[in-house]
């Protein structure tokens, strides 16, 4: 607020700042009767100071104050008066309805460091995926692999500042990309990794053919496994 623009001939020391709390339902009733009735038709309740309450009970210095033990969800007005020598002055013009809301903050997410865009484990290896998650309110997160649910041996663990995702004796199945999805009121934030797993190959494919035998030889002939195990086939 703006100091008041005369101080009465003395300096302004301080600053009492009320506030009233209002009732929804009554203040629903006054605006539907104010669509009803003309401005001039409206009757005008007199203003009682009963029901203004100090926010402080000292006076306040400088012209910025933080209102707090509000009710979540409550309605409130308030207004100010300038202290001096000589006492208390009237109060300033009463603010508008304020309604109390949690502030509402976008969900933010950083993956560790230990994390990059992809990790490649080998088979029987953890695979362990941490990101710190924020947001206000607290985000709801959700975990898929490639668009899909998590395999079941997945598991996801949560503190008050991260969370994991960890699959213990990991195989060749459990590659793929994971996404971790936060969201609230504020919007939603996702992030993604891609998970390798490599193992040894896989059984040679079909057919497997013999030809040309002879007393102590054969050609054998046979096709490459369908997984390599992650890794070229080098011999």
């Amino acid at each position: 607020w703006l100091p008041p623009s005369t101080d009465g001939g003395s300096k302004v020391t301080g600053y009492i700042v009320e506030l009233k709390e209002i009732d929804k339902e009554e203040e629903e009733k006054k605006a539907k009767r104010r669509l009803l009735l003309s401005e001039a038709e409206e009757e005008k309740e007199p203003e009682s100071d009963e029901s203004w309450k100090k926010a402080k009970d000292t006076e306040i210095r400088g012209t910025k104050f933080v209102v707090t033990d509000l009710k979540e969800g409550g309605l409130y007005q308030f207004r100010v008066r300038a202290v001096n020598s000589a006492g208390v002055g009237d109060p300033g013009l009463v603010s508008e309805l304020i309604e109390v809301k949690d502030r509402t903050i976008p969900p933010e997410m950083d993956l560790d460091a230990s994390v990059k865009e992809k990790i490649v484990v080998h088979a029987g290896a953890t695979i362990r995926i941490i990101a710190y998650v924020s947001g206000k309110p607290a985000p709801q997160i959700t975990w898929c692999r490639d668009d899909a649910e998590v395999p079941k041996e997945a598991v996801v663990e949560t503190t008050g500042i991260s969370n994991s995702l960890v699959i213990k004796n990991c195989r060749r199945q459990h590659q793929g990309m994971y996404t971790l999805s936060a969201k609230n009121e504020g919007g939603e934030r996702k992030k993604a990794v891609i998970v390798e797993v490599l193992d040894v190959p896989g059984p040679v494919g079909l057919p497997f053919v013999g030809e040309n035998l002879t007393t102590d030889s054969c050609k054998l002939t046979w096709y490459s496994p369908e997984d390599d195990g992650g890794s070229a086939i080098t011999r």
